[in-house]
């Protein structure tokens, strides 16, 4: 939740409660935090207040919009107004203050169904089936017989195999950057063309081959508008 008024974020606490959702949630005081702290899969929902100070709700929106276009948006304001900018922008929900557990309870469901339909892989990692959203794979490493997926959440479940029979199953976004590694451009926040590695989400490194860097450019910045790599 952002809204520059703490007690909109205890008032949403009670709500959850009453509405008996079981969730995480992590309060912002200001879109700037927010956006900062962003990033593909960080979130299931987003509740956004629409008048704050400095970057506004409609601001904020167009930022995560253009971070991530999967995200559910919740708009949370005492006025009726902007409802254009919400369909400009693909805004799921406009929730009235103050917040009411029928509305939240709804707008949570709906966050879990849009979960449950990501696109992902289903496959048999670490001996059960296991469903892994796309947007939740940070990179793929191979390591001997083994592959292993780096997730958002920090875990990294692994499975018998190779790389190179999944390589061209996976959406675009994914670039095969090295006998070693596949990444999701959209976690990489870095790229050395000198020392030839992309640093993705979370800091791991991840080697590219000498001959594949203009393609590893051109992938870097396709996906991180503002790229600047390092020469």
């Amino acid at each position: 939740m952002c809204d520059d008024n703490i007690m909109e974020y205890k008032i949403l606490q009670k709500a959850l409660q009453v509405a008996d959702v079981p969730a995480e949630c992590a309060y912002y005081p200001c879109a700037e935090d927010l956006l900062n702290d962003y990033h593909t899969d960080r979130f299931d929902l987003v509740l956004l207040d629409i008048y704050m100070e400095g970057i506004g709700g409609i601001s904020a929106a167009e930022q995560l919009r253009n971070a991530d276009q999967m995200v559910p948006i919740a708009f949370i304001t005492s006025s009726p107004d902007h409802t254009m900018d919400g369909f400009r922008l693909h805004i799921d929900r406009y929730l009235q203050k103050p917040l009411r557990p029928d509305d939240l309870k709804e707008v949570c469901a709906m966050a879990l169904q849009r979960q449950e339909m990501r696109p992902g892989l289903t496959l048999k990692v670490d001996g059960r089936m296991q469903r892994l959203p796309y947007d939740s794979i940070v990179y793929i490493e191979q390591n001997g017989h083994n592959v292993f997926y780096h997730m958002t959440d920090g875990s990294t479940p692994k499975r018998t195999g190779s790389l190179e029979e999944m390589a061209g199953t996976l959406p675009e976004s994914f670039f095969h950057c090295h006998k070693s590694y596949i990444v999701n451009c959209k976690h990489i926040i870095g790229l050395d063309c000198e020392l030839g590695y992309f640093t993705m989400l979370g800091g791991d490194h991840a080697h590219i081959r000498r001959n594949s860097l203009k393609d590893a450019k051109a992938a870097y910045q396709k996906y991180n508008r503002c790229a600047n790599p390092e020469k």
